[in-house]
């Protein structure tokens, strides 16, 4: 299916969806992979940012979180993963069910990139509210501690996500509205058929009585 095709045929509610996750994918990208969700404001650290998998300074010097025993950490970098991947899943999953003809139109892969939607959101809440949390008792120079622009990123994707799920959920539950009325209509008009069909019927059969009683009269 051409592109211009994709777009002519869906509804307005999934093209906006799906222009919404464009930038919210774009966002999450910046934030998975950005060492700046917090970073301590203070020269003698190099300014030191901390990310879902390292720690940077503006020098140039970075340490490896990956693997870390921290439990809390590891907990923030799991749901960072999960955000992450859903917003993704989520966009292709909309991409195919627009342009991919195998798939055109297919219900089931809506109510994936629903599913798919409010499980990023879920997560990354998750994310940003364990960091914020956690980072502060995590080191001992708190009081320099500041918020950075990866975790705002994150919160801007997850209100993109957020509105692109519901405008997915808008439209589901509008296409079944849609079916159910379209079906009750055709319920009506094939009862409406058959008994007008019924009421011919009976009304050949008794001008077909009348006939047969004039020819049956006295000679």
């Amino acid at each position: 299916m051409g592109i211009i095709k994709g777009f002519r045929e869906s509804s307005i509610p999934v093209i906006v969806a799906l222009a919404v996750l464009l930038p919210a994918n774009i966002l999450s990208w910046v934030a998975f992979s950005t060492t700046s969700w917090a970073y301590v404001n203070n020269t003698m650290v190099n300014f030191q940012g901390y990310g879902l998998w390292r720690i940077c300074a503006t020098s140039g010097s970075c340490s490896l979180l990956d693997g870390t025993r921290s439990e809390w950490y590891a907990a923030f970098q799991a749901c960072g993963v999960f955000g992450f991947m859903g917003i993704n899943v989520a966009m292709l999953l909309v991409i195919m069910y627009m342009f991919v003809e195998w798939w055109e139109k297919d219900v089931e892969l809506k109510v994936g990139a629903i599913a798919s939607c409010f499980l990023a959101v879920a997560s990354y809440i998750s994310a940003v509210v364990v960091f914020s949390q956690e980072i502060r008792g995590w080191l001992a120079t708190s009081a320099d501690l500041l918020l950075g622009f990866s975790l705002w990123l994150a919160v801007a994707a997850i209100i993109l996500t957020a509105i692109a799920g519901t405008l997915l959920a808008v439209d589901l539950i509008l296409n079944i509205l849609n079916i159910q009325t379209v079906t009750i209509s055709n319920s009506g008009n094939n009862s409406t058929m058959t008994a007008a069909s019924s009421n011919n019927s009976q009304g050949t059969s008794s001008k077909g009585k009348t006939k047969r009683r004039v020819t049956q009269g006295p000679v």
